[in-house]
């Protein structure tokens, strides 16, 4: 079974807007829709049984009305193996009945962005929440290092992710982006090796750019390298839909230059078997 651990989508009124905002800011083209109607056929169409959609919160109050809709979307969404992790915005003093709430619904996770929430990752904020889902022993999903809509932002770079990790030592912690976006030479000799878990989204996909070039940020040769250094059971699967194609994401690996046998370990292993 392969599982996407990373993807978005929007509601249908605002989906379009959303994607066109986004695209604008990051010159990066998208693959699909953006909604759940639209992440179904993508995945009727690729290898992946089950994805995990990422909200995140952007704004004082905005994470309650997302948490509160998520019981009664997985209701719906289950069945076409599509699950959710909850949002916290990290200035939100109710973090702590927010997450016992998704705790409680049988949400597995949250995710942060520090660059769109705009407070560094090593703010005691975010690591009083995400000590607080380790207690729960709920994942927590980061986005570190830059952001391509974002140059030269450092509030979730690679070392203030050391920092945090100094402090809060969570069990239940994926690092997006193979570690750090765009910041992979420290992730390979800095955070490579230690006990975080690491999704592929967005580092060996080749980048549909507005202007027509199609890039490639991290190299299938230190993909690799990383990928060993850390450990192929510490890695998860994930595309970033609709920003990648789910297909190509999953054929990206398959071909990036691991073994047979190594490319198989990455794309079985998901958070239900930890």
């Amino acid at each position: 079974m392969i599982v996407d651990h990373h993807t978005h989508t929007f509601p249908p009124e605002i989906a379009s807007r959303a994607l066109n905002k986004l695209s604008a800011g990051s010159q990066m083209h998208y693959h699909n829709g953006g909604t759940i109607a639209d992440l179904i056929e993508v995945m009727s169409k690729s290898k992946v049984s089950r994805s995990i959609l990422m909200p995140v919160a952007t704004k004082p109050g905005q994470a309650q009305g997302i948490n509160d809709a998520l019981p009664k979307q997985m209701e719906e969404y289950e069945q076409h193996g599509i699950y959710s992790f909850g949002a916290i915005y990290p200035l939100d003093e109710d973090y702590k009945n927010m997450l016992f709430f998704l705790k409680e619904h049988g949400i597995l996770g949250i995710k942060l962005h520090p660059v769109f929430q705009n407070v560094p990752l090593d703010d005691i904020h975010y690591e009083k929440i995400i000590s607080y889902a380790s207690e729960l022993d709920m994942w927590t999903m980061i986005h570190p290092g830059y952001d391509i809509g974002f140059p030269g932002n450092d509030l979730a770079s690679v070392p203030r992710v050391i920092r945090m990790l100094s402090d809060v030592k969570p069990q239940k912690l994926i690092l997006a982006h193979m570690g750090g976006w765009n910041q992979w030479n420290e992730v390979e000799s800095d955070l490579a090796g230690s006990s975080v878990y690491l999704d592929t989204s967005f580092s060996i996909t080749k980048v549909h750019q507005l202007d027509g070039n199609l890039h490639q940020y991290l190299s299938n040769e230190q993909f690799i390298r990383i990928a060993r250094k850390h450990g192929l059971d510490r890695i998860f699967f994930g595309s970033d839909n609709p920003w990648s194609n789910q297909k190509d994401a999953v054929e990206e690996i398959e071909n990036c230059g691991l073994s047979t046998g190594e490319a198989e370990q990455l794309l079985s292993n998901n958070i239900w078997n930890v």
